[in-house]
């Protein structure tokens, strides 16, 4: 049952018994080893609680079902306080720590504003403060919320899928289940929702240091890459170098040129025609 699986994710599984019920009626009440009884209570949840109120037997306490899943939130309390990235007093609210990284992520998502897919994927022509996150990430470092959003929201407005995402990222700090997680969210239907910072705002959490003056090319991650694409002699994309993008999942097919044309193909015959990229073609 999910009971059952929820006592067995958190270590309960053989700590804990249900009373047998009468008929084939769920069971109404339980028996929690004293352990964990005492690990996951408090006397301050009242005078009810406390081991003395309390039939005990066989190093088991007596609990209805109602009382247990009390005792397996506490639980899941513990383990999300484990994974918190500070430390927090017993009793006390996570807002007020999460408050200045929840505003953090609002100003970078408060300057949202709609590009047109790139579609295309060369790393030699990122700009300096992606590929400073990229090779950071690469060093096993772990980015920052700023940094990591940066560069989700630049890949993913590069028109990268999730799929892609992971696998130009497998070499590096970030797992797949965030990338996918923060990917995901990024995108809709033109390709992106969220796309990276203006120069400034990353500047001014210290991802972008205006290498060469590069603010004066664009002032932002997409802009100057657009521009940079536009500029180079010929576009190698990664994922036709590596074979990434051109199977047979829905994640794919729609992001693969038709014909048989090779995206390099697609993005160097269009800046020879002087045509801009169709934001609606497959």
């Amino acid at each position: 049952s999910g009971l059952d699986d929820a006592l067995d994710e958190f270590g309960l599984g053989d700590d804990v018994r249900a009373e047998p019920a009468r008929g084939s009626r769920d069971p109404s009440h339980y028996w929690v080893a004293v352990g964990p009884y005492l690990r996951f209570t408090s006397p301050s949840w009242g005078a009810s609680w406390r081991l003395v109120n309390r039939a005990l037997a066989d190093g088991a306490v007596r609990v209805s079902r109602e009382e247990l899943l009390e005792v397996l939130g506490t639980a899941i309390e513990a383990r999300v306080r484990e994974g918190l990235p500070f430390e927090l007093d017993a009793d006390e609210g996570i807002a007020a720590d999460l408050e200045s990284r929840v505003a953090e992520l609002k100003r970078l998502l408060s300057e949202r504003t709609y590009t047109g897919p790139i579609d295309v994927v060369a790393p030699a022509l990122f700009p300096p403060c992606m590929t400073n996150l990229i090779e950071k990430a690469e060093r096993d470092v772990t980015l920052t919320a700023p940094e990591s959003f940066a560069l989700m929201a630049f890949l993913v407005g590069i028109g990268m899928t999730p799929d892609e995402v992971v696998a130009f990222c497998a070499d590096t700090s970030l797992d797949a289940e965030g990338i996918r997680y923060q990917t995901e969210y990024l995108r809709d239907d033109r390709g992106t929702q969220y796309p990276p910072p203006t120069c400034e705002t990353l500047a001014n959490y210290g991802i972008c240091h205006n290498e060469d003056d590069h603010m004066r090319v664009a002032p932002d991650p997409l802009s100057y890459y657009e521009t940079r694409v536009e500029e180079a002699d010929e576009v190698v994309d990664w994922r036709d170098e590596h074979g990434i993008g051109d199977g047979d999942g829905d994640d794919t097919d729609e992001d693969e040129p038709s014909g048989g044309e090779s995206r390099s193909e697609r993005v160097s015959g269009e800046r020879a025609s002087g045509e801009e990229p169709d934001p609606t073609a497959n």
